[in-house]
């Protein structure tokens, strides 16, 4: 089984300083560590309070050029097609923090009063 965990730009960089230190890249940084919780046995310690749901897949977020719908990767091409909604719209909507099944509603979705 290969995991490959996507970071976060600014935990990205706490990781590469610290591994200035070693002298180690940032991925060999990120092994050891993970490497280390697992065998340890100290991950229920280490995550006790921690809210695991803000790292879970949130539904239409993207995965590998798709977008989760419904537990599985969904071309951007094909939610345009079974929602006649455009690509171009249902990516704007996603990226500006809508939920995939509101981005795929064929109703328009601007302010009345902006649309005079």
């Amino acid at each position: 089984m290969s995991i490959k965990p996507v970071i976060q730009s600014k935990t990205e960089k706490i990781l590469e300083r610290e591994a200035v230190l070693y002298g180690v890249t940032a991925t060999a940084m990120a092994k050891a560590i993970v490497e280390t919780v697992a065998h340890e046995g100290i991950i229920h310690e280490i995550l006790a309070d921690v809210d695991l749901s803000k790292f879970s897949g949130q539904p239409g977020r993207r995965v590998s050029g798709r977008y989760e719908l419904d537990g599985r990767a969904v071309k951007l091409s094909d939610l345009a097609a079974m929602s006649g909604v455009k690509e171009v719209t249902i990516r704007r909507r996603i990226k500006n923090g809508m939920p995939i099944e509101q981005a795929l509603s064929a109703s328009d979705m601007r302010k009345r009063e902006a649309r005079v």
